[in-house]
């Protein structure tokens, strides 16, 4: 069972070294020499001894990265709405970022846990028999497969294709009721966040419900009607409570 699991996780540490590798040649194509190569090693260590707290700070060092590569094509820190789309350089960064980032966050989620263990059950640390430590994962090893790593890469693909086409209408100077190109811009940005959000939730939501199992889907469905019915419910429960009782007051008379 350890063999697994530690298979899978090399799966992703592979994957989230392909990923940083396409960021670092991007910013290389971008002639950022000294940032890139601190960054590299930055998260070569991330993929090796993954935190829970670590991966926001990488997207803030490569936010500043960028701002110092702006600064040196333009020596200025203003937009510059100079973006062609699907160019290899921007396409190269935005796919490898979010194939890093997810990758850290799933190698995460198989070492660490959301809540503390409970002292009183926690075990010793065993090793196997090649002497490789047996970690406590947060995943069932059921959940682990090589469909989930294709279902990444496509989910990787299309949000990148998506981000350049709304980067591009971004970049347009709209004037509408005499508000300015940025406000515009900003309006923009808030609106496809909020719509595309609600979009996505919806699609995950209703794929989730049609693959999910049948034990877990009567569960939801209990849940549903207890919910909608729990008034009625307790209202019988009520009246059966007052019949036992007058019965048994008559019964004791």
């Amino acid at each position: 069972m350890n063999e697994r699991r530690f298979v899978t996780a090399t799966h992703y540490r592979i994957l989230a070294g392909v990923g940083l590798g396409m960021v670092c040649v991007a910013q290389d194509l971008q002639d950022i020499v000294f940032p890139n190569i601190v960054l590299g090693i930055f998260g070569l260590w991330m993929i090796l001894y993954p935190r829970p707290s670590v991966p926001p700070l990488f997207i803030v060092v490569e936010c500043v990265v960028q701002h110092m590569g702006q600064f040196q094509n333009y020596q200025s820190f203003r937009f510059t709405p100079t973006f062609v789309p699907f160019e290899p350089t921007s396409l190269l960064l935005s796919a490898g970022l979010l194939i890093f980032i997810g990758c850290e966050y799933r190698l995460i989620a198989m070492r660490w846990h959301a809540a503390p263990y409970d002292p009183r059950f926690t075990s010793p640390k065993l090793h196997d028999d090649t002497g490789r430590p047996l970690v406590a994962m947060n995943r069932p090893e059921a959940a682990l497969g090589a469909d989930e790593i294709v279902r990444f890469v496509v989910i990787v693909s299309i949000c990148t294709l998506l981000a350049q086409l709304c980067w591009e209408m971004l970049g347009e100077n709209w004037t509408i009721l005499d508000f300015t190109p940025r406000f515009m811009r900003i309006a923009f940005l808030v609106w496809a966040g909020i719509v595309g959000l609600f979009v996505a939730s919806g699609i995950v939501g209703y794929w989730r419900s049609m693959h999910d199992e049948p034990a877990r889907a009567r569960l939801y469905l209990q849940e549903i009607a207890w919910q909608e019915a729990r008034r009625e419910y307790a209202r019988i429960g009520r009246w059966v409570a007052w019949g036992k009782r007058k019965m048994r007051r008559h019964r004791d008379l």
